[in-house]
């Protein structure tokens, strides 16, 4: 059963072919039983090459079999999920950069660094990075933005690295999109601690760019794109994170289908992707 209509997303790319799609279901109907608007993802995210395609929907579902604690069990219900939905903002703006761009946007709303619990932080980003693709689709890239003002001391003390990094793979190396970099700005006085933690834990490749006040990250991001509270001409704060909720509980029938697409290793042979003696052939 399909989730989205996939019908724009053959219209806005001509490279789109509904033979490709095909034939990456069928590879997939033993194992993952994919979705079209999956298929669809990885297509593009592999340039249209059917093998990699392959490679990346093995390494996108073993990656999240394997740190499911961290990326699976999407539960809206959940208290602590409630309490992070409530405590800060993720979402995407409505304008794109000069180079077409996504800009993601992130932002604490509450200073009780209580109300903040790192797996629920990546679920939920996670989230809103599953709906924003499945809905629009790809774009020339995508850039985060972490908006530090008001981000609670405690909450940064109680991030877990190792955490933090399956994250930071996952959104750099793992989900299918063109990651362009993180902009930290960082009107915060232990700025030095934030940025080493992105910096330890990133990948070499990924670009980071460490803003200290708005007129600098307007070099790169225009002010345009932020919340009309932050300077810009999109929605208020407030009514951004409204909306998102909104978009993330319409979206909860993606979440619980995509968590029961985990790896059988009973269904592979030869060398598996995390260790021994197996290999994803279908």
């Amino acid at each position: 059963m399909e989730l989205v209509d996939t019908n724009r997303h053959y219209a806005r790319d001509p490279n789109l072919k509904l033979e490709d799609v095909k034939r990456v279901l069928n590879w997939t109907k033993n194992q993952y039983h994919l979705t079209q608007i999956q298929a669809i993802l990885f297509l593009q995210k592999s340039k249209y090459d059917i093998e990699s395609a392959q490679k990346a929907v093995d390494a996108y579902f073993t990656f999240k079999t394997t740190a499911s604690d961290v990326f699976l069990g999407r539960n809206l219900e959940n208290e602590r999920f409630q309490r992070t939905f409530n405590a800060f903002i993720y979402t995407t703006l409505p304008a794109q950069t000069p180079e077409g761009y996504t800009v993601l946007y992130a932002k604490a709303l509450d200073p009780n660094p209580d109300h903040y619990h790192v797996i629920s932080c990546v679920k939920y980003i996670d989230m809103v990075l599953t709906s924003h693709l499945y809905h629009q689709g790809k774009s020339a890239g995508f850039v985060w933005l972490v908006d530090l003002k008001d981000v609670p001391y405690g909450f940064v003390k109680s991030i877990d690295h190792e955490v933090f990094k399956k994250f930071l793979h996952y959104v750099q190396k793992v989900i299918p999109w063109e990651f362009k970099g993180v902009h930290l700005l960082t009107e915060i006085p232990f700025v030095d601690e934030v940025v080493n933690l992105v910096a330890t834990c990133k990948e070499e490749t990924t670009n980071l760019y460490v803003h200290t006040n708005l007129d600098e990250l307007a070099k790169l991001i225009p002010k345009s794109c932020l919340p009309s509270d932050r300077g810009g001409s999109a929605e208020t704060i407030k009514t951004l994170h409204e909306n998102i909720k909104e978009k993330i509980i319409r979206s909860a029938n993606i979440f619980h289908r995509e968590d029961k697409q985990v790896v059988d290793e009973s269904k592979r042979f030869g060398k598996s992707l995390n260790g021994s003696a197996k290999q994803t052939i279908f």
